[in-house]
């Protein structure tokens, strides 16, 4: 290192508390990537410098001009195949490491079953489980046990004698007892959420917000989200209320509704990039998944909002958010009937929502944890 670039890196050192990486695949819209720049921005509300590396040029949220973005834009071509794609990164995140460390702590939602990092950093690189693991193979167990065990070695070659942070004590569960995998360390450390803004940015007018009473459901269409059993509910529900899903057109989702004859009904109104004024002008926020839901954030966003929520008792994320008096909210997976009547009850106004559960969300009590952890 030069003299001038060291003397560069000590004031720097100097004026924050020390360095933050951030590393993803993408930051499309979804709820990992959110929490992602939601946490990079919160360090830097506490000092430090945040800087987040993504592989892919796929971007759909607005990035604070604080954060030090750098895209690598692996070309399509290199990343179909995985060694490239692992090769490509790895030179380059060696690069970055060099140029613009040291980090005093990375955070990443990476997952590659080849190594990437040096073992300089290993003691500071954690990787973020957003995810419910073991659902889906326990569900391929009973029919597909060979499958289901290669899908376990998969799980446990990428996470074993690695830092974790789960983002619920079910999915710390889900992937220790459930895929058997022994890292070197997992701690759980809710994804945090700062009140006063979410409340602010709820504030910003939008346009085309529905006219009238709507329930709302956000969520990209996938299989897991069960928009069948979303749509099955809703159709039981009298009109004129109507269903607004923040999810980007499909042809499939289109024919979905088709099928139970709702199209003067639903609203698909795409991705928001804020979607808080949408969901505190709705009666009622639903979550219809079957699993993947480690911890479903829009259900503590929706509360923090003062809206109403019921959810599916899927694994592994709601049952540790709707707690207490809010575990009435609960209906079971894949079953539109009961999703309806609880539904109904909701919007009936009856519906208590207890502060003291939602503080152990709140950005001051989940940063200190990251924090300490920076600071070790």
């Amino acid at each position: 290192m030069s003299d001038s670039r060291a003397a560069n890196a000590a004031a720097a050192s100097r004026r924050s508390p020390g360095r933050i990486l951030f590393i993803a695949p993408t930051l499309e819209g979804g709820g990992s990537g959110r929490v992602l720049l939601n946490v990079a921005e919160l360090f830097i509300d506490l000092g430090y410098e945040a800087h987040v590396l993504v592989l892919k040029d796929m971007i759909d949220f607005d990035v604070d001009e604080r954060i030090r973005l750098r895209v690598l834009a692996i070309p399509e071509a290199i990343s179909k195949h995985k060694l490239l794609q692992h090769l490509a990164f790895t030179v380059f995140f060696r690069f970055y490491l060099r140029r613009h460390g040291p980090f005093a702590l990375i955070l990443s939602n990476y997952q590659s079953r080849y190594r990437f990092a040096p073992d300089a950093v290993a003691e500071r690189l954690f990787f973020w489980i957003h995810a419910d693991y073991w659902s889906d193979i326990a569900a391929l167990l009973p029919t597909r046990p060979d499958k289901a065990r290669r899908e376990m070695a998969r799980i446990r070659k990428f996470y074993d004698h690695r830092h974790l942070i789960a983002v619920s004590e079910a999915a710390k569960g889900a992937l220790l007892e459930g895929n058997k995998v022994e890292p070197k360390t997992c701690r759980v450390i809710y994804n945090p959420f700062d009140f006063g803004k979410i409340r602010a940015m709820a504030e910003e007018r939008v346009e085309n917000l529905p006219v009238g009473d709507y329930i709302i459901h956000v969520a990209k269409f996938d299989r897991y989200k069960r928009h069948d059993i979303l749509l099955d509910a809703f159709r039981q529900l009298a009109p004129p209320i109507q269903l607004v899903l923040l999810a980007r057109e499909h042809d499939d989702l289109r024919a979905l509704i088709d099928r139970f004859d709702l199209r003067d009904r639903v609203i698909v109104a795409g991705f928001q990039k804020n979607p808080y004024p949408w969901i505190r002008g709705a009666k009622l926020l639903v979550l219809s998944s079957d699993s993947r839901e480690a911890l479903p954030t829009v259900l503590i966003e929706a509360l923090i909002l003062g809206t109403p929520v019921v959810s599916t008792d899927c694994p592994t994320g709601p049952r540790e958010i709707l707690a207490g008096s809010l575990a009435r909210w609960l209906v079971p997976v894949n079953e539109s009937g009961a999703m309806a009547a609880k539904m109904r009850e909701a919007l009936a106004g009856d519906y208590l929502i207890e502060d003291r559960l939602l503080e152990r969300f709140s950005s001051g009590v989940v940063m200190a944890q990251f924090v300490e952890l920076a600071r070790r």
